[in-house]
């Protein structure tokens, strides 16, 4: 059996999974928040895989960040884009990798949340909105 086929069946299997039990999907819902840039094929494999990742990235973008996967990590399988890429890919959470502790997410906490209200007030132009 090949990997795209059990990738396709775990996709076939979470879809009723999570369209049937309301906690699945309030679960789904909240993968979705943190994992904003992915389509949503691609969150419920992550899901499927590892629901409790917080912040995943292909191998190479790890590296650019001064992070490194551990050795033995298990990567998540998806497709980038089933449109631009059909290619099976691979990423990895967080918790998979070690390097420098720096904050790669961004909060509304502090210093952050006054830029931000003071970026929200003025507008992108300075004009308000």
């Amino acid at each position: 059996m090949g990997v795209d086929y059990q990738v396709r069946q775990i996709y076939d299997i979470m879809i009723r999974e999570v369209t049937t039990s309301e906690a699945k999907w309030r679960d789904i819902c909240c993968l979705i928040g943190q994992l904003y840039r992915y389509e949503f094929d691609n969150i419920l494999m992550i899901y499927a895989q590892r629901p409790h990742a917080t912040l995943v990235a292909d191998f190479d973008t790890w590296k650019k960040v001064n992070r490194y996967v551990k050795r033995g990590s298990k990567g998540i399988a998806f497709y980038l884009s089933r449109a631009l890429s059909p290619r099976m890919r691979y990423v990895f959470d967080i918790s998979d990798t070690g390097g420098k502790k720096h904050n790669l997410t961004w909060s509304l906490e502090g210093e952050n949340l006054a830029d931000y209200v003071t970026y929200s007030i003025k507008g992108i132009n300075g004009n308000g909105f």
